[in-house]
Order: structure tokens, then sequence, then C-alpha cells
């Protein structure tokens, strides 16, 4: 059930939002996966499973903070205007 609802979400949000910065959040499901099941039943992952998670992460937290900086930001072309 919970398994469903987060891909329910998930499909209804994607219609908002760049297949790129889809791709990258549905990207996010493997380097979280660790953490959930630390949270849940305490089991210590690997340093690399951590590195790998953690580059992942980060790459895609820059890659939206970048995107979100520029969005909504009018681009003015030399000569468009009447």
């Amino acid at each position: 059930m919970n398994s469903a609802l987060g891909l329910a979400l998930f499909t209804l949000g994607a219609r908002y939002l760049p297949a790129i910065e889809t791709a990258l959040i549905g990207s996010l499901d493997a380097p979280l996966a660790p953490l959930w099941v630390w949270l849940v039943f305490q089991e210590t992952p690997s340093p690399g499973t951590l590195t790998g998670g953690l580059i992942v992460f980060v790459a895609v937290t820059f890659h939206i903070g970048l995107g979100a900086t520029g969005r909504g930001t009018p681009r003015i072309v030399e000569g468009s205007e009447p």
C-alpha cells in the first residue's frame, strides 16, 4: 500500500515537472533505500553505500537547486523588443 501511494503521487507530480527533474528525483530511490533500512531495521550501511548515496543525493540536489534559481526569469533577447 505504501509503495502504491508513493508511486501514485510521483506519477501525478511528474506532470508538473520537466522530464529530467522527474528522472533525477526518481533516481533518489536507490541512494535513500539504505537510509530507510537503517531507520526501520537498524541495519548499518557500509561506508561505500553511504558514499555512493551521498554522491547521487548531492548531484540531484545541486541540479534541482541550480534549475530552481533560473525558473521564472524571462530572457530578453536583444532586438526582440518592438
